[in-house]
C-alpha cells in the first residue's frame, strides 16, 4: 500500500492562511461538516494520518487502551490539517474517519496482500506503521478457519443486493448537493433522486434497477378504487420484487428516497445558513483589515 507525499494541499489553500483554522462546522444531529468542500479536506487529512503514522491492529480496544496512540493521531491531524481538535463534534468526527480508515487499510492489505496467494504472504511488514509481529497477527486473524467462515458468508451475502448505489464514497447527502442546477430550480421527485443514485455514468442503470424503475413508473399509471394515481411516496412505499419474484431485503425503497429527500432539504437550509455566516465573517476579515492598513 503506497503513501502519496503530495496529498491534502487544500487545506492550506482554503485557509489561505498557515496560521488559520479550518471553519469545521458540525451542526447538532449530524457527523460530518455541512460544506462538502471542508468535510472533504478533513477526511483527506485524517486519511493521511492513518497511513502514515497509525499501524494497524485487529481490534479496536487495542487503540482504546492506547492512550498514546489516539494522541498521536489527533496531533498528527491538527497539525497538518489546522483545525481544533480540542473542539468536541470535530474529535469525535475524525474518531470516526479513524475507525473507517483502519478497516479500508484492512481491505486493502489482504486484498493485496492475501487473497491473492494466502501462502505467499510478505514475512515483513508491508507498511512502515506497522511491526513485523503485528504485520503476523493480522495474518493469523485472516487464516483463522472462523474469519475464513465470516468472510465467505459476508461476501455470499453481499452478492444478494439488487439495487447498488451509485454514489462511492460520497455520502447520499454530498451526492445530492452536487447535482448543482441539474433540475433548473426545481425540486427533483423521490423518484428522481432513486435514479441519480443507481445511475452508474461507465454503465447506466443495472437489469435490477431498471425493472424496479419500470414496476414504479408502472404503478404511477393505475388509477386506486377512487380513481387517483398513486404518488411516488406511495410507489415507494410498496416493496418492489424483481422478476424472479425475490423480494428485496429488510430496507425498505421507501426509506431510502425518502430519507434521502429528506435530507437533501435540511442540508439545502443548513448550506445557505452557512454560507451566510461566512460571507458575514469575511466582511467582517476585510472591514479589520482596512482599518489595520489605515492605522500602519
Amino acid at each position: 500500500m503506497e503513501i502519496v507525499e503530495n496529498v491534502g494541499k487544500g487545506p492550506n489553500r482554503l485557509s489561505e492562511s498557515p496560521d488559520a483554522t479550518l471553519p469545521a462546522v458540525i451542526p447538532k444531529g449530524k457527523t460530518r461538516p455541512v460544506l462538502a468542500r471542508i468535510a472533504a479536506n478533513i477526511v483527506t487529512e485524517c486519511n493521511k494520518a492513518v497511513r502514515k503514522f497509525v499501524p494497524v491492529c485487529l481490534h479496536w480496544s487495542k487503540y482504546k487502551g492506547d492512550a498514546g496512540l489516539l494522541c498521536n493521531y489527533y496531533s498528527k491531524v491538527a497539525e497538518s490539517g489546522k483545525m481544533d481538535i480540542k473542539f468536541s463534534p470535530v474529535k469525535k468526527h475524525c474518531t470516526n474517519l479513524l475507525q473507517k480508515g483502519l478497516q479500508q487499510c484492512r481491505y486493502l492489505l489482504k486484498k493485496k496482500y492475501f487473497d491473492i496467494d494466502p501462502n505467499d504472504v510478505p514475512k515483513e511488514s508491508p507498511v512502515p506503521s506497522m511491526n513485523n509481529d503485528e504485520c503476523k497477527a493480522l495474518v493469523d486473524h485472516w487464516r483463522h478457519p472462523k474469519t475464513v467462515k465470516i468472510c465467505v458468508a459476508n461476501k455470499k451475502n453481499r452478492s444478494k443486493v439488487q439495487y447498488h448505489q451509485s454514489t462511492g464514497s460520497r455520502s447520499y447527502e454530498v451526492h445530492l448537493q452536487n447535482l448543482g442546477d441539474k433540475y433548473k430550480g426545481k425540486e427533483p421527485s423521490p423518484l428522481d433522486i432513486f435514479k441519480e443514485c443507481h445511475f452508474s455514468q461507465k454503465n447506466g442503470f443495472s437489469t435490477a434497477v431498471k425493472d424496479a424503475i419500470a414496476e414504479m413508473e408502472n404503478q404511477l399509471t393505475i388509477p386506486t378504487t377512487d380513481g387517483r394515481c398513486k404518488t411516488e411516496i406511495q410507489v415507494l412505499s410498496e416493496e418492489p420484487s424483481c422478476r424472479t419474484g425475490e423480494k428485496r431485503g429488510s430496507a425498505k425503497l421507501q426509506d431510502v428516497v425518502k430519507n434521502q429527500h429528506d435530507q437533501k432539504v435540511e442540508l439545502t437550509s443548513q448550506v445557505q445558513e452557512a454560507e451566510k455566516k461566512w460571507i458575514d465573517m469575511e466582511g467582517t476579515i476585510d472591514t479589520l483589515t482596512k482599518i489595520i492598513q489605515q492605522q500602519s
